[in-house]
């Protein structure tokens, strides 16, 4: 009897070894479980598409998580294969990871197919549409700044964002300054040199959201989100106005004088009218902002 539990004792620790081995040889079938995850229904020409990949280990246990691939079959047919890479504030070795995606190129109409590769593991393919929806006619979002202009070492140069309500519904858009909603400033001047500066958050927010608590957050702006995230609300024929300073991004000395090219980028999360509404399948809609512009830094006048 002692005989055959210490048979059974052996073979139970092989086992465990066995499955052990596979696991640290790469063998994760049914260990793992990776998704995409689409923040609507239907995307729009035009807009930065947003969708979330996802992967997990079924059993709560911390894996280190290479480069997964993301496979795309356009409309058309044609196959793009994207590499992913966790981002530098990500968990390389957790039981999860999850992060946005995008198609990486202008879109075209239609439906296409996304499936997430991650471990030799796949997604069933996904599918994503996108339809010609002309979101110009409902929100015009633009910066606005001098082109071409002279500025003395010690002036202050001023840009505006200006979102103007074209619609006959309310339009709400996440406020700037806050997760997910930031702002970037690209420099290069004329000897070739380069800067990427993002807008200083504390003066990216505007100053009706400055004392407030807003600890809650969504990694997707939606209707749920606009109620308690900072959202800037217009009527039909309102414009928001944001008036910022590139100097609060990048300091100008003597060395520095000359010809500057700057690209202001930034994307509005907008949702139109009312949840169950007639463009709730549309929204919410990520409309990207950019502007580029010359100017020059002389000495002090």
């Amino acid at each position: 009897m002692k005989c055959k539990i210490k048979k059974y004792f052996i073979l139970l620790i092989v086992l465990l070894l066995h499955n052990s081995c596979a696991w640290s040889d790469g063998d994760y079938s049914g260990k793992i479980i990776p998704k995409i995850i689409l923040e609507k229904s239907i995307y729009t020409l035009g807009e930065s598409i947003r969708f979330w990949v996802e992967a997990e280990t079924k059993d709560g246990s911390s894996i280190e998580w290479p480069e997964h691939t993301l496979h795309i079959t356009r409309p058309d047919g044609t196959v793009k294969n994207i590499l992913l890479s966790i981002g530098p504030d990500g968990m390389r070795e957790s039981s999860n990871i999850r992060g946005g995606a995008g198609l990486g190129e202008e879109p075209q109409p239609g439906k296409y197919l996304l499936v997430f590769e991650i471990l030799g593991q796949k997604t069933a393919p996904v599918e994503l549409y996108v339809q010609d929806f002309d979101i110009s006619s409902f929100v015009e979002a633009a910066f606005v700044i001098n082109n071409s202009k002279k500025y003395s070492i010690d002036e202050k140069i001023p840009f505006e964002l200006r979102v103007i309500n074209k619609s006959n519904d309310v339009i709400k858009f996440q406020a700037l300054g806050f997760i997910g909603a930031s702002l970037d400033v690209f420099f290069q001047d004329e000897k070739g040199g380069t800067a990427s500066v993002p807008y200083p958050h504390d003066k990216l927010i505007d100053d009706q959201f400055k004392n407030g608590d807003y600890s809650l957050h969504k990694d997707i702006y939606d209707w749920e989100a606009s109620e308690f995230m900072p959202t800037i609300r217009l009527n039909p024929g309102e414009v928001y106005k944001r008036d910022l300073w590139l100097n609060d991004v990048y300091q100008f000395f003597l060395p520095s004088l000359g010809m500057y090219k700057v690209t202001l980028s930034t994307v509005l999360t907008i949702l139109i009218g009312d949840k169950g509404g007639k463009y709730n399948d549309f929204c919410p809609i990520r409309v990207p902002v950019k502007a580029v512009a010359d100017f020059e830094i002389v000495g002090t006048q």
